[in-house]
């Protein structure tokens, strides 16, 4: 075998793996933005903490919520029809996305659970 077919033997090769790693590398691509975080409070004025999926926790100020976390914060302590339910016994939870952020609010012993997630744009 002349060394011309095997080089372009192995180009070949290579770029057939290339091409499979493309399409295959974003399934296992970890993204820290696209992780679920789940906020803790007991009053939306008043934090009780955030606790990271990492396990890492942190403090929260309800004044530094994003416009739209504040707003369904409100609505779900407000407006009990402004609701939705899951197929499982979990309580009440209220939800909203955009393009890249999603925020869902759940009302439970007296306890506001806020979860955020996405991937930055």
């Amino acid at each position: 075998m002349n060394s011309k077919a095997l080089f372009g033997g192995l180009v070949a090769v290579l770029l057939c793996l290339g091409l499979v790693m493309m399409f295959i590398a974003p399934i296992f691509d970890d993204d820290a933005d696209c992780r679920r975080t789940t906020h803790v409070y007991e009053d939306p004025d008043e934090v009780e903490g955030i606790s990271f999926s990492s396990g890492h926790s942190t403090h929260y100020d309800y004044a530094n919520m994003s416009s739209d976390a504040q707003s369904i914060f409100d609505r779900a302590r407000e407006d009990g029809d402004y609701q939705f339910y899951d197929a499982s016994d979990d309580p009440p939870e209220f939800e909203y996305s955009d393009e890249v952020q999603f925020y869902t609010v759940s009302y439970r012993n007296d306890t506001y659970y806020l979860w955020t997630g996405g991937c930055g744009a």
